[in-house]
C-alpha cells in the first residue's frame, strides 16, 4: 500500500480513487450517484472516519471484496432501495461516534462488505471488525440501532455491524455460558 505523509508528519494510506484510471461512461455511471465514491472510499478505509485500528486482526472469515466492482454494486443496491448514499454515511458516522464513545477501535484489515441477494430482497450488510468484548460489541450493535431508529434514518437495504475481531471466538462462548448462567438464576424458559 502507497503510503503520503501529511501535515503533523505522520503517514497514512494514499487512496488510490476508483475513477482514477477511469474515463468517459464509466465516469459519468458512477457519479450519477451523488456520494457514491466517498462512500466506497469510506468502507474500504473507516480509519479515516473510526481513527487508528488496533494491533488486533479483523475477521477474515468472509469473501475479499472486490473494491474496484464494489461501487458498481454499492449503486444498484443502494437505488434499489431508493437510499442515498449520504444515509449510509450518516450511519457509518454515527457508529464511529458510538466506537468512540466507549474507547473501542476498529481492527487492523478490511471490513466485511457482503452484497445478498434472495428472492427479489437485495441487501448490503457492512460488518466492522473492532477489538472488544462480545459484551461491548453487542452493546454497541444495540446502541446504534437504537439511534438510527431515534434519529429516523432512511437506510433501507443498507446494515451496519460491529462484529469482534480474530479470535473472538471464546469470547463468544464465555458471553453465551453467562447468559444462560443468567436466565438460569432468574428462572427464565429457554426452550420455549
Amino acid at each position: 500500500m502507497k503510503m503520503m505523509v501529511i501535515e503533523d508528519g505522520r503517514e497514512v494510506p494514499f487512496i488510490v480513487h476508483p475513477t482514477d484510471e477511469m474515463a468517459g461512461e464509466e465516469w459519468f455511471e458512477l457519479n450519477r450517484m451523488p456520494g457514491l465514491l466517498a462512500l466506497t472510499r469510506l468502507l474500504r478505509h473507516p480509519e479515516f472516519d473510526f481513527g487508528e485500528p488496533s494491533e488486533r486482526r479483523a475477521d477474515d472469515s468472509g469473501d475479499a471484496v472486490d473494491w474496484q466492482r464494489a461501487p458498481y454494486e454499492l449503486r444498484r443496491y443502494l437505488a434499489y432501495w431508493g437510499t442515498r448514499c449520504g444515509d449510509a454515511m450518516l450511519l457509518i458516522g454515527i457508529a464511529a461516534n458510538i466506537a468512540r464513545r466507549h474507547g473501542v477501535r476498529i481492527c487492523r484489515g478490511e471490513p466485511s462488505l457482503n452484497f445478498l441477494w434472495e428472492e427479489g430482497l437485495m441487501s448490503i450488510v457492512v460488518d466492522l471488525s473492532v477489538d472488544a468484548s462480545c459484551d461491548q460489541v453487542e452493546l454497541m450493535n444495540d446502541e446504534l440501532l437504537d439511534m438510527t431508529l431515534f434519529l429516523d434514518i432512511p437506510h433501507r437495504g443498507f446494515s451496519f455491524y460491529f462484529t469482534l475481531g480474530e479470535g473472538g471466538e471464546e469470547d463468544i462462548e464465555a458471553s453465551l455460558a453467562r447468559r444462560v448462567a443468567t436466565a438460569r438464576d432468574l428462572e427464565v424458559d429457554l426452550e420455549g
